[in-house]
């Protein structure tokens, strides 16, 4: 049954009530305006199930990923538009960058293609945000079930969303990394690079530094079981100690490239336009003592070594920096 259906049948619940409720009072003889406070519950109840629950409702059953944000700046409805930008730019840019991560798309030779982009079901003040896989132009399910098969741009999203929905329900463990590692077991594609991106980006996903928001509740199609999930500071803390978790590689490599999209508290960079491989970036673990070059080399080529994570093609995907030094 879809949510909306559930939310319907409560709501035909609550009318039902009040249906019996007013054959109640006029068998009594009562008068129904004199006993509106009988129903004030009720009128309460159809305002919350059509206002609040009827638009979550729809979300979760047209959405593969839905996103809800909570705390007093979203409790009367409203929501600056500058601070729904920033909210909705950076979930678009975490998705993005975690089906850039994909290695179907890691090859020099494929494109970010804007057709390929995900659809947005829903965006409003609520900070309630849906999204879903980007649909067919064709309406025939053949169609649709061959270019999930047969383009490597479109498995690259569906992989990449289905494991932000694995990731986000893995929070909720004491273990988040035994869930994604079931789940990874017997997907190649799903390899440390993606992972190390997915956790990442739903560590990205709770709001610890926005102002009056408190949690994030996490939903949609691509979720397991399809129930929401609460996120705040414990399954932050969670997918900060699961990145700590990340697998130690056995070969070296030495990559060069530009360095890009820093994170300071993870200890993460992107190193792209690549030299010498076959790949358009590989995703950078380093260590403290980096940090003076990370901080003032940004978007400048350098030079990193370190245990290397490869792909089939013997590219690396994912590097442990042991040596890091400047190139300009």
């Amino acid at each position: 049954m879809s949510w909306e259906q559930r939310t319907l049948n409560k709501a035909r619940s609550v009318h039902s009530e009040i249906a019996e409720l007013r054959r109640f009072l006029a068998g009594e003889g009562t008068n129904e305006s004199n006993a509106g406070h009988l129903f004030e519950g009720h009128y309460s109840a159809l305002h919350e199930l059509y206002l609040e629950r009827m638009p979550i409702a729809v979300a979760l059953d047209e959405s593969d990923l839905v996103l809800q944000y909570h705390g007093s700046l979203v409790k009367h409805g409203f929501c600056p538009l500058r601070r729904m930008h920033r909210i909705f730019d950076n979930l678009r840019k975490e998705l993005v960058h975690v089906t850039k991560t994909h290695p179907n798309l890691s090859a020099k030779s494929f494109r970010w293609k804007g057709d390929m982009d995900l659809d947005v079901t829903v965006a409003n003040p609520k900070l309630m945000f849906g999204f879903r896989l980007p649909q067919p132009e064709q309406s025939d399910d053949d169609v649709r079930m061959l270019r999930g098969f047969s383009d490597p741009l479109f498995q690259a999203v569906k992989d990449s969303m289905e494991l932000m929905g694995v990731v986000s329900a893995s929070l909720q463990d004491e273990r988040p990394r035994e869930r994604i590692n079931d789940f990874a077991r017997g997907r190649p594609a799903i390899d440390v690079a993606l992972i190390d991106a997915a956790l990442h980006a739903a560590r990205r996903f709770i709001p610890l530094k926005e102002p009056k928001i408190e949690s994030v509740e996490v939903g949609g199609r691509m979720v397991p079981d399809g129930h929401p999930l609460d996120m705040g500071k414990e399954e932050w803390s969670r997918a900060t100690e699961a990145l700590k978790e990340t697998r130690i590689p056995e070969d070296l490599a030495e990559v060069c490239g530009s360095l890009m999209a820093v994170d300071y508290e993870t200890m993460r960079f992107e190193l792209r336009g690549i030299q010498d491989w076959q790949v358009r970036s590989v995703r950078c673990q380093y260590r403290p003592e980096h940090e003076e070059i990370v901080k003032t080399h940004g978007k400048k080529r350098v030079w990193a070594k370190g245990l290397a994570e490869f792909d089939r093609d013997q590219n690396p995907r994912y590097l442990i920096v042991d040596e890091l030094k400047t190139l300009e």
